[in-house]
């Protein structure tokens, strides 16, 4: 396997590029993780790189480093391009795209501030909002992080950078992290989390009955079946492809087919 070259040092507290350093010990440049002394090794006949002095090898250097760098370029630059939002279904009912890809300009910038029980890698205002920016190198968001996320009720992105070449160019990573959206997620979008609950906010729950090897809703509001006189609906056949069926979270169905269809909540949607 290829050994992968350490192109980012720390010198005078910031992070510098293998590019913008004097060869050498006198590159004055430190490890990002281990911060041991580091050599500029520069030259014609070899990949320009930095190295320990001491010839240890650091195992997580170019995965620090890399993740400094990508928090560097948002603070320097203030800009992100955002992913598309959705509201995602529990049944199936398509997903509602309210939101287009979008670039947007960062007004401030915290690093590894700690808010509540959690300390996001940044935290980001954007048009007097928080937003809370996480860059995966190594480690995703857990189940564990996107609760209390949740439990904050900020709007988060992940920008995974798992894959990313660990000596990659500032120039290159700049445009991954700033211009791209396919290594972009939502964790949480507090607009998606609205809209929803408004529509969740008008339906009724309907209880789920078991019959042999059937689930039924008696009493079905749009009477999509009927049976010795009384309305029902079969939950798999019926109920998850229904356009009133908002959510089915395993033990209920939550259903607007009472409403009439002009007072239905509907986001507003991308065109």
């Amino acid at each position: 396997m290829k050994q992968i070259k350490l192109k980012y040092g720390i010198k005078s507290g910031e992070l510098v590029h293998i590019l913008e350093v004097e060869s050498g010990l006198a590159c004055s440049c430190i490890c990002v993780s281990c911060h041991e002394t580091l050599v500029a090794k520069k030259g014609m006949k070899r990949e320009n790189h930095f190295a320990h002095a001491s010839g240890h090898s650091c195992e997580f250097a170019a995965e620090t480093a890399l993740h400094l760098a990508a928090k560097e370029i948002l603070n320097k630059h203030r800009k992100i391009m955002l992913p598309p939002a959705w509201i995602e279904f529990d049944t199936n009912r398509g997903r509602y795209q309210i939101s287009d890809a979008k670039s947007v300009t960062i007004d401030s910038l915290k690093i590894e501030t700690k808010i509540e029980t959690l300390i996001p890698d940044l935290i980001a205002t954007v048009n007097d909002r928080d937003l809370l920016i996480e860059i995966f190198v190594t480690h995703a968001i857990d189940e564990e992080k996107t609760a209390k996320i949740e439990q904050l009720g900020i709007s988060t992105i992940e920008i995974d950078l798992s894959k990313a070449p660990r000596d990659m160019s500032m120039e290159s990573l700049k445009e991954v992290i700033i211009d791209k959206i396919e290594n972009k997620r939502w964790i949480y979008n507090a607009r998606v989390k609205s809209e929803f609950k408004r529509m969740l906010n008008q339906t009724r729950h309907m209880d789920i009955t078991s019959r042999g090897f059937a689930s039924h809703v008696d009493y079905c509001p749009i009477k999509v079946n009927i049976w010795r006189g009384k309305p029902y609906a079969n939950v798999i056949d019926d109920c998850i492809y229904c356009i009133h069926c908002v959510s089915y979270p395993g033990d209920v169905i939550c259903c607007n087919g009472h409403l009439d269809p002009n007072d239905i909540y509907k986001p507003k949607l991308c065109t």
